[in-house]
């Protein structure tokens, strides 16, 4: 096998730099893809991206009936919640986009006799949300068993985890048996410990994949990751047929 190229790295000094830099990547992606039929797919990841990212997403040029919005990873709590990327999301997005966005149906548990259990089955939260992207949000442009998103912006841990794929969780580890699009998490290490994630391996067969990587705490991980460090989920990430893009800040790029 050919050695993988270093991704390509950008870093910028503010905020609005990187926003204006965001604006075009993605645009470019758009212009490209609105002349063929069909839905343009982005997904979202949560934490301090809905702060970058929403602004940017108002400013794009695209008829909003085309685009359609997924989370890459969701905590399965009420959107309410604080820790809701969902709520977190709609709470940052222009008006005319937050249709756009799918949100995760929470499914509880049918029948709990022990009530120390978790109260939702992440694993059918996962399917469902599966289904609801298969069904509403990519066209026919799905390759073989996984989908074909046009772009999906991730973030990253100091502990070097990505979605909500953690080094030592069994969902990491999972990589390419499974067929899933997206799994239930039961054992994040941080809270809140139930979520729902998309896995590596529909990362893995988008067309354009970006991290949005900030702050100093992810200086040291940053590297190792760039240097594909194998206990890193964040190292894992690169598509197969696709682009990979870091946009970071001085302080993550510190140690570059």
């Amino acid at each position: 096998r050919m050695p993988l190229a270093r991704a390509e790295t950008s870093v910028f000094a503010s905020r609005e730099e990187m926003q204006v830099e965001l604006v075009k990547y993605i645009q470019a992606m758009i212009d490209s893809q609105i002349k063929m039929p069909g839905y343009v797919s982005i997904g979202l990841s949560g934490g301090s991206m809905p702060k970058v990212l929403a602004p940017v997403l108002g400013q794009l040029k695209i008829d909003p009936e085309r685009l359609r919005l997924f989370l890459v990873d969701e905590r399965i709590v009420e959107i309410t919640d604080q820790d809701s990327n969902y709520g977190a999301w709609i709470a940052a997005l222009p008006k005319e986009l937050t249709k756009c966005l799918a949100p995760v149906d929470l499914i509880e548990v049918p029948y709990r006799p022990d009530k120390s259990t978790f109260p939702h089955d992440v694993g059918r939260c996962a399917v469902a949300y599966e289904s609801k992207i298969k069904n509403h949000h990519v066209g026919p442009e799905v390759h073989g068993r996984f989908p074909r998103f046009d772009m999906i912006f991730l973030g990253m841990g100091p502990d070097g985890h990505t979605a909500s794929l953690f080094p030592q969780a069994k969902s990491f580890r999972l990589k390419h048996e499974s067929s899933a699009w997206f799994v239930g998490v039961e054992d994040s290490p941080k809270p809140p410990p139930q979520r729902v994630t998309l896995t590596l391996a529909s990362i893995n067969t988008a067309a354009h994949v970006a991290f949005i990587c900030t702050g100093e705490d992810k200086a040291t991980v940053l590297k190792s990751v760039l240097d594909r460090d194998p206990q890193y989920p964040a190292s894992h990430v690169h598509p197969a047929h696709g682009t990979l893009r870091f946009f970071l800040d001085t302080a993550a790029a510190a140690k570059l």
